[in-house]
């Protein structure tokens, strides 16, 4: 029989939350997506831009698979191939949360696009035509639509233009053609209602274009771009309410609400929010992932939660692909007491007890092993080292008795890589060829530069420091000091320090008094620690790319602030010991008091920069400006022209051409559509505009001299700023 492991640690019980709690995590995360619907009024970055259209050709593909047509048709290698997987279509990511993009574009989205003159249609009679693709867009025969009068230029960002009338979509192909109710609209009286309004003095517009329809249904609910926005800002909230929720597993309420909040509001992780980019997404699926592994732990039936949630991260960005070691990781060094090595009772090596070896046997064992060992690492180095060590093993009889194997290990392979080959149509043909194509992608990718305290980061090696000194920078000041405290506290060896320090028994007594304020569990400090430190030690590599800024190292986030909550809940416990006040609902109301004060001040920073987030640093480098002082990396992306939109709609002449430097052709469209820029104004080079916007970032100095050139002037005409740091100078031409 065989004897019991004194070391082996059962399986944990299993954390019970409160209903409270459940309705706290929801609340948070309503109102999380509700402020970020409220507040997203930064421009479109370039990746935005491309994934607005690449979302669209891919809902565009699944309305074809599930309509009416053939299915053949549709998943055919040439059509799959056509929408998926050429690099025109963004092949570099799973398909995921750009299907997701489109799909919350489609269902929710106030697609708003410019009509024709009407005419009279032999079928319909009088109608006035779509530009636009209405199967496109997802619109049908029969779809109630919103023709508006032209915008003005003077009109606030979320106004919407005012209604002129309702109609039907009555044809949507080969035309798209709308029946108005009673016909407002004639052929005679549309150029005067619909044509775009034109200054008679300044010969200026007075509206973005002209008339405009979009649809009208119980579901257009959001404008368009925020449409596309809305599900990063739904996975950002569930991200709080998951952060929260391990908190109070680990800390309580108070401590998990601050840790969640603090998160929110990191403004840089504010700001990325509210973007129709991956990096949010993966966040919340590679932090629910290993959350889901947690509880399995104590409830096997989370095992195959933790294989979906990694299916789907796997199905958003290739950052799912470390999750597996973090948590290989974890279970190898919280369990490490629990392993054994075996030997059969003939073997060699058996030195002590009832049936050891004669010790002639044991000596020659032990010098064959040696020189196997030595003349392995002679011959072939490391590998020749591991190699005898193998053999050694086996010829011994040497066996490695593991603790039991995690069910979430043996699910999550066949699941995840199932659901990602069978839910990314690009893979369906070609299979190992076009995996090789993603995952050298990304092991290659080319480097951008950042700027780095004056160094221009271009090509590796970088710096180590990078990662951890942004971080140190880019996020609140009450986030270091309390991931600081809670660092200390889990992960300094203090019983040994004090009884080092001190032979004095009460000395002692005390320390493990306060530590025991806020007591963690080693298993618990090991899956943080190696959970959080693996996505930005990749980052730290000399050889990873670092054009992303802080936004590549999001899943290390929710740990450093479940490691501030706790630091929040030693602080809170250390100052309640003081306190006169017996109520425990006092206590309780005095410590949330403290914890909404704490999140004041990353609150406002996150409202305040949440139009310019990529250029955020905290006091510890001296805000945007000490920031732009130390020569620091100012923004990137090209999304900070929307500031400059409404001055530019205002003093451009009509059809002026304009340089638009760092922005895309995709987001001008996007402007265009939601009505942000005015639809006469052309997208043109250099050399040809009237008007030219300068993005300040290192990278473009050379362009800054070339305009003030071209231009004939070293004035800007406009200019956009935070804190008095200029991101944006807009340039006219001289002589217009």
């Amino acid at each position: 029989m065989k004897a019991p492991n004194p070391h082996a640690v059962g399986p944990p019980a299993p954390y019970r939350f409160a209903r409270a709690d459940f309705a706290i995590a929801l609340s948070l995360w309503v109102a999380c997506v509700a402020l970020l619907l409220q507040t997203s009024s930064m421009g479109y970055t370039r990746d935005e831009s491309f994934y607005f259209r690449h979302s669209v050709t891919y809902v565009r593909w699944i309305s074809g698979f599930l309509g009416k047509g053939e299915p053949a048709k549709w998943t055919s290698k040439d059509s799959v191939y056509r929408y998926w997987h050429s690099t025109g279509n963004n092949m570099e990511h799973p398909p995921l949360i750009k299907v997701l993009f489109g799909l919350s574009w489609r269902t929710f989205g106030q697609k708003q696009r410019r009509i024709g003159a009407p005419f009279k249609h032999g079928k319909y009679g009088l109608v006035i035509p779509l530009l636009a693709n209405a199967e496109e867009l997802g619109l049908k025969v029969g779809d109630r639509l919103l023709v508006s009068h032209p915008k003005p230029v003077s009109a606030a960002d979320g106004d919407r233009p005012e209604r002129l009338a309702g109609g039907t979509l009555v044809s949507a192909k080969p035309r798209a053609l709308i029946k108005l109710d009673g016909d407002p609209l004639t052929p005679a009286s549309f150029h005067r209602v619909c044509d775009q309004r034109i200054d008679s003095e300044t010969k200026r517009p007075l509206t973005i274009g002209g008339c405009t329809a979009q649809n009208d249904g119980p579901l257009a609910l959001l404008r368009e771009d925020l449409s596309m926005r809305a599900p990063a800002m739904v996975f950002s909230g569930l991200l709080i309410a998951l952060v929260f929720l391990f908190g109070v597993e680990l800390f309580g309420r108070i401590p998990a609400f601050f840790g969640a909040l603090i998160l929110f509001f990191t403004p840089r992780f504010f700001f990325h929010s509210h973007l129709t980019c991956f990096d949010v997404p993966i966040a919340t699926l590679v932090f629910a992932t290993q959350y889901a592994f947690w509880r399995s732990e104590s409830r096997r039936t989370w095992a195959l939660g933790a294989a979906v949630l990694w299916g789907l991260a796997l199905l958003t960005k290739h950052n799912a692909l470390l999750v597996p070691v973090g948590l290989v990781l974890y279970w190898l060094t919280a369990h490490w007491r629990e392993y054994r090595l075996a030997l059969p009772d003939s073997s060699a090596l058996r030195l002590f007890g009832p049936q050891r070896a004669p010790r002639w046997r044991s000596a020659i064992a032990i010098a064959l092993g040696i020189a196997t060992l030595v003349g392995g690492a002679l011959l072939l180095g490391l590998k020749g080292a591991i190699a005898a060590s193998l053999l050694l093993a086996i010829a011994y009889g040497l066996r490695l008795r593991l603790p039991s194997i995690p069910l979430a290990f043996l699910l999550m392979p066949p699941i995840g890589f199932t659901m990602l080959v069978l839910f990314w149509p690009a893979l369906w043909y070609d299979t190992l060829a076009n995996l090789e194509w993603y995952l050298n992608f990304h092991l290659k990718h080319v480097h951008y530069s950042q700027q780095y305290f004056g160094e221009v980061l271009g090509v590796p090696p970088f710096p180590i420091s990078f990662p951890f000194v942004m971080t140190l920078t880019t996020v609140p000041e009450a986030l270091v000091v309390l991931s600081g405290t809670g660092l200390a506290l889990f992960y300094l060896p203090w019983q040994r320090l004090s009884a080092w320090l001190s032979r004095d028994e009460p000395q002692s007594a005390k320390v493990r008094s306060l530590l025991a304020l806020v007591p963690l569990s080693p298993r618990a400090r090991w899956f943080i620690a190696i959970n959080g430190l693996i996505p930005i030690a990749v980052i730290a590599m000399p050889s990873s790319p670092i054009f992303g800024g802080v936004k590549h190292w999001f899943p290390t986030m929710p740990f450093v602030s479940l490691i501030a909550a706790g630091g929040f809940a030693f602080i809170w416990k250390l100052a309640e010991r003081g306190l006169p006040i017996k109520s425990s609902l006092q206590r309780s109301a005095i410590a949330l008091l403290c914890c909404l004060l704490l999140l004041t001040p990353p609150l406002r920073a996150s409202l305040h920069n949440v139009s310019t987030g990529t250029s955020y640093y905290n006091g510890f480098l001296g805000g945007v400006s000490g920031a732009a002082s130390r020569r620091m990396h100012r923004q990137f992306w090209g999304y900070a022209v929307r500031g400059a939109l409404p001055w530019l709609n205002r003093r451009a002449r009509k059809n002026a051409r304009v340089w638009f430097h760092n922005a895309t052709w995709g987001a001008i469209t996007m402007y265009k559509q939601v009505g942000l820029l005015r639809h006469d104004i052309q997208n043109a080079a250099l050399q040809q505009a009237e008007i030219a916007m300068f993005f300040h970032q290192r990278a473009f100095e050379p362009f800054y001299n070339e305009v003030q050139r071209a231009f004939g002037t070293k004035t800007p005409a406009h200019q956009i700023t935070i804190d008095g740091v200029p991101v944006l100078s807009v340039f006219v031409r001289k002589g217009r």
